[in-house]
């Protein structure tokens, strides 16, 4: 008997565990697969500004990328946006390499960029009030972390510390 008591206590906690993270997908969590990021305009090192959720005059998938020129795992993923960047372009996508090392290391970030001659789209991520303009309403929490946007501006792709380049192409494969 006791064990019967047990196994239903644990379906009954399984049951909960499965509807609540439904609701929480459902209910559109900043940062999720499904959800429409807010707009976000950062800067580029040159000062001018960027909407960095929508495509840069085309239309077509968004590619964010938030990096930190201290990560070791965000330079070693460069090569790979790199390579998106030159299959991809063509079609329509648009990447945005987001630094969040802040204003503080913008020296840093520009000696890394001017080094290793990215032909990226780099902004910087900047405090407003408390909360960075677009790490924190994407609940970017580690870096790096890539988020991809359909057509419609819509999360479709989410990759942390480990960026895998298999489920973009395929998704800007079938996209195209």
């Amino acid at each position: 008997m006791p064990g019967r008591i047990l196994f239903a206590f644990s379906a009954l906690l399984l049951l909960s565990w499965a509807s609540s993270a439904a609701a929480e997908t459902a209910s559109g969590k900043p940062g999720s697969i499904g959800v429409k990021p807010p707009v976000m305009v950062l800067a580029d090192p040159k000062g001018a500004s960027h909407d960095i959720t929508r495509p840069d005059g085309k239309n077509g998938p968004v590619c964010i990328y938030f990096w930190s020129v201290f990560c070791s795992n965000c330079k070693e993923a460069m090569p790979i946006l790199l390579e998106l960047d030159r299959k991809w372009k063509d079609h329509g996508l648009t990447i945005w390499a987001v630094n969040v090392d802040g204003d503080r290391f913008s020296n840093a970030v520009e000696a890394f960029l001017k080094d290793s001659e990215l032909p990226l789209n780099v902004v910087y991520d900047r405090l407003k009030g408390e909360e960075l303009i677009a790490a924190d309403p994407l609940s970017v929490t580690k870096t790096p972390t890539l988020i991809l946007l359909d057509v419609d501006g819509v999360i479709t792709i989410r990759q942390e510390v480990a960026i895998d380049p298999a489920p973009i192409e395929k998704f800007l494969a079938q996209a195209h």
